[in-house]
């Protein structure tokens, strides 16, 4: 573990008390106000945090479909055989229409031919691939949490990223994990290059695939630890997650999840904060389903990571009341710009 600097203050905090009163008699005003003295109060005081993809971006890319698939074209070598598509060979690369019109018109092979004649083994190894990593340098947007309190963090992602994270945290993996070394080993890649994977292969996978949740997904020990957690947490703050959210539907894959959380959210109200590029659309069904106001901060978690790890978000809290919270978003948007997010 690297040396960590140790940059939060203690001064100027305002208590979960305050924040409400504060925000009771401004309204909702600009977003963001309400979502900066929110995230330093959760950085102090024990909290929840709820991690979805968007926290694994940009270490993690958002468009696993269009890399796998580009792995299927270029691989070299197709099964003579077609095969039906598994449930998340079909949730992942769809049939889609327009592949074969395509292929029609330039007299070439439809995308879709290339995927029926890829075994499933194969097109879940390239899945599992495209959300890992085995790069070692420790990501940013997990180092930061050094710099938190110790809290409950509940990590929907599969990429093993969470290991970076720093132990004096609870972190709780309700869809489990991916090995990295394991996916990317040397015998797997070849196996893959001869279409020799075994048809048993994603039992060797201990993960929830991005496919609807099982309906008992909630009695495993992560949701039971949630539960024993949940009422020590001040704060709840959701990163980069949207409960999968489709969007052609709007419909969420995980639904069992979202229900319990809802239920735990009314159970013991907090106050809620989501932190994420586009936070409206999860905040206004997590605010209808909770019947409270949910607190946004509309950031890109990485920019956000690199603003507090600099220290440049202490000293702008610390610059607020003199300048006010505009100045906090002012000076984030600045150094969203120089990292060219």
């Amino acid at each position: 573990m690297h040396n960590r600097r140790h940059l939060m203050s203690p001064c100027s905090t305002p208590s979960q008390s305050t924040f409400e009163a504060r925000r009771r008699r401004r309204g909702r005003l600009d977003p963001a106000r309400d979502g900066w003295e929110l995230l330093w109060l959760a950085m102090q005081q024990r909290s929840l945090y709820v991690l979805g993809a968007g926290t694994s971006v940009p270490t993690i890319a958002l468009s696993s479909a269009e890399r796998v698939l580009a792995e299927v074209v270029n691989q070299g070598i197709w099964d003579g055989q077609p095969h039906d598509p598994s449930p998340l060979t079909a949730a992942m690369l769809p049939r889609k229409l327009h592949h074969d019109l395509d292929a029609l018109r330039s007299d070439t092979i439809s995308l879709n031919e290339f995927v029926r004649h890829t075994p499933n083994s194969v097109i879940e190894a390239y899945i599992a691939r495209a959300m890992t990593t085995t790069a070692l340098e420790r990501p940013t947007q997990y180092a930061v949490f050094d710099f938190f309190v110790p809290s409950t963090i509940f990590n929907f992602n599969t990429d093993s990223l969470d290991t970076w994270i720093h132990p004096k945290h609870d972190v709780l993996l309700p869809h489990g994990s991916i090995a990295p070394a394991f996916v990317h080993a040397p015998f797997v890649t070849a196996a893959i290059r001869h279409l020799a994977l075994p048809a048993e292969f994603s039992d060797w996978l201990d993960h929830h695939r991005p496919l609807p949740e099982p309906l008992d997904i909630t009695t495993r020990d992560p949701y039971r630890c949630l539960i024993h957690d949940f009422g020590s947490a001040h704060l709840n703050v959701i990163v980069g997650y949207s409960f999968g959210e489709q969007r052609d539907s709007g419909a969420i894959h995980d639904t069992e999840s979202f229900e319990l959380i809802i239920d735990l959210m009314r159970w013991k109200p907090r106050p809620t904060l989501i932190v994420d590029p586009y936070p409206e659309r999860i905040a206004d069904r997590i605010g209808a389903a909770v019947h409270r106001h949910v607190t946004v901060l509309p950031c890109k978690w990485n920019v956000l990571s690199h603003f507090i790890l600099e220290g440049a978000y202490q000293s702008a809290w610390r610059e607020r009341q003199r300048k006010g919270n505009g100045f906090i978003t002012s000076q984030y948007r600045r150094f969203e710009e120089a990292l060219g997010a």
